[in-house]
């Protein structure tokens, strides 16, 4: 009976062995696939740190571009003024020198219908002279 006793111990000692392993290898498990969940999510958290690291990147030039273009905006509104200027100057210039030039010819046609009238002139007190 002694035996039997023994046994049935030995059985009950295997039995709770053997749900104590049961129970580490669900943990071993849990730990398990939590280890491969961290692994997983590092590589996502790395990923998208790198896409993030990207985009700033693309950030930081598309900035440097937008200041750039900025500039030349400034730069060329700041000689669109100066073009608009130089062109008001030319158009003074031009109205001014369009004026002297009429200013000229009606001189000159001033002084070709006085000489004109002096020659009709001259020649009627030649013609009359010659009737006489």
């Amino acid at each position: 009976m002694e035996h039997i006793r023994i046994l049935d111990e030995k059985l009950q000692n295997a039995f709770n062995e053997n749900a104590k392993l049961k129970v580490k290898k669900k943990e071993d498990e849990k730990l398990w696939k939590a280890e491969k969940d961290k692994e997983f999510f590092e590589v996502k958290v790395a990923e998208g740190s790198k896409a993030i690291d990207s985009l700033n990147e693309q950030v930081d030039g598309l900035s440097l571009k937008l200041r750039s273009a900025e500039e030349t905006i400034r730069n060329l509104g700041k000689k669109i003024e100066e073009l608009k200027f130089e062109k008001e100057e030319n158009d003074r210039f031009y109205k001014d020198e369009q004026c002297k030039t009429e200013n000229l010819i009606e001189e000159k046609d001033v002084e070709f219908k006085f000489e004109s009238d002096r020659m009709e002139f001259k020649c009627s007190i030649g013609g009359a002279r010659k009737l006489k």
